[in-house]
């Protein structure tokens, strides 16, 4: 029998359980890896959703223009990104994640979760990947309602 999904318990247990695999992933990653949180946050965002205005990217991070900027300066300087102006001098800047910038997320991210997954019997593996399927459909409909707003 199914949990009703308004259940005040199932809500704090799915809640409880997406911030602490959240928070052990990030950590992970950044042992992982060379890159800081910061940055393994938005080349995940680079990589999940492509190249995008770096102004949208900003909203994503819930940062400050400048603040983005200078992070996209450091992700150009170590070969992560490219970027491009769009539409002349004046237009938007728009962020591409490089293939260099896409191995050195996934490497992270892969060696990380590869690693918790092996501490998995074959029983819970199975469990887990039809789990993703209603909690992919979710995390879809989440962030349609969610879109930052376009940039100005």
């Amino acid at each position: 029998m199914m949990s009703d999904p308004a259940d005040p318990d199932v809500t704090r247990s799915v809640h409880a359980t997406f911030i602490r695999t959240m928070i052990e992933l990030r950590r992970h990653y950044v042992k992982a890896s060379d890159l800081t949180l910061s940055q393994t946050s938005i080349l995940g965002i680079l990589v999940d959703q492509g190249p995008m205005n770096a102004a949208r990217l900003a909203a994503l991070e819930d940062v400050a223009g400048p603040t983005m900027k200078a992070r996209i300066d450091r992700f150009e300087d170590l070969g992560l990104v490219t970027r491009q102006r769009c539409r002349g001098a004046g237009g938007p800047v728009r962020v591409t994640i490089t293939a260099r910038g896409v191995r050195a997320h996934r490497a992270a991210a892969n060696d990380v979760l590869a690693g918790m997954l092996d501490e998995l019997t074959q029983p819970e593996l199975l469990r887990l990947r039809d789990a993703l399927q209603p909690l992919e459909r979710l995390l879809d409909r989440v962030r349609e309602d969610n879109e930052p707003p376009p940039p100005r």
